[in-house]
This record gives C-alpha cells, sequence and structure tokens, in this order.
C-alpha cells in the first residue's frame, strides 16, 4: 500500500511538473512581428493618389526553370490614403536573413476604357522580415 501511494504522489507532482513546464515554454516563445509592405502611390506634384492600383511582385531567379514562375504576385487597389497594404507574414520564418526585394508597378487606368492606363511608375521595395516596409512610388 505504501508503494502505490508514493508511486501516485510522484505521478502527480511530474504531472503538476510537466503541466508548468508546458505552460511556461508556451508563454516564454517570442511572437513573430509582422512582415509587411506599405505602398503610398503620389502624383507628380507630390499628392496622394487613391483608386490607383499596386502590383507587387517577385521575378524569378533562377531563368533555368519555368521562367513564367512568379513567387509573389500580388494586386491592391488604394485607398484614400493612397496607400496599399501587403502582408508577407506567413512567408517569413524565424531566424531568416534577409526576405525578398519585390518589384513594384502602380497604375491608374481610365474608368471608361480599361485597357486605357492613364498614369504608371515602376520600383521596387527590399523587404525585411517583421517589420513594416514602405516605399512611396511616383506615376505620370
Amino acid at each position: 500500500m505504501e508503494i502505490k501511494l508514493t508511486t501516485t504522489k510522484i505521478s502527480i507532482a511530474t504531472t503538476l511538473f510537466l503541466g508548468f513546464f508546458v505552460i511556461a515554454m508556451s508563454t516564454s516563445c517570442k511572437k513573430e512581428d509582422p512582415t509587411r509592405v506599405t505602398v503610398t502611390v503620389i502624383d507628380t506634384l507630390g499628392k496622394k493618389v487613391s483608386g490607383a492600383f499596386v502590383r507587387v511582385y517577385a521575378k524569378p531567379t533562377d531563368t533555368t526553370r519555368n521562367a513564367a514562375l512568379v513567387r509573389f504576385d500580388e494586386v491592391k487597389r488604394t485607398g484614400g490614403s493612397g496607400q496599399a497594404s501587403f502582408d508577407y507574414t506567413d512567408f517569413t520564418k524565424p531566424g531568416q536573413a534577409g526576405f525578398a526585394v519585390l518589384d513594384i508597378h502602380g497604375y491608374v487606368i481610365n474608368p471608361d476604357d480599361v485597357n486605357d492606363t492613364l498614369a504608371q511608375g515602376i520600383g521596387q521595395v527590399r523587404v525585411e522580415e517583421e517589420k513594416n516596409n514602405t516605399e512611396t512610388l511616383r506615376i505620370q
């Protein structure tokens, strides 16, 4: 009877220790900060442009394989602040050194003829993980 009681006490103590250990480890892990790109579109006078389309994409670096393959390719429209934001948090890995250099293409289309581009501009943004990376794109 004494042996069972001791085994039960050890089992309860072990369970409590493991429970505290798991809780301590899960709360002590650093949560990853978001990796974002915010593009502000301005015109030739420096005014923010709302309703512009912003395409952020990466050209493939390996030309020996499928050159048509694009890793990132996303289009958003700027809001009233002239900004479009893109979230790449899910693509980053802890301890990663550098993330990506992405191409930017901004453009405004004629509302009466979607095949008519009224203004456009191109640029690049260097994306660092766990930061809000910003870039201003001038269209003309």
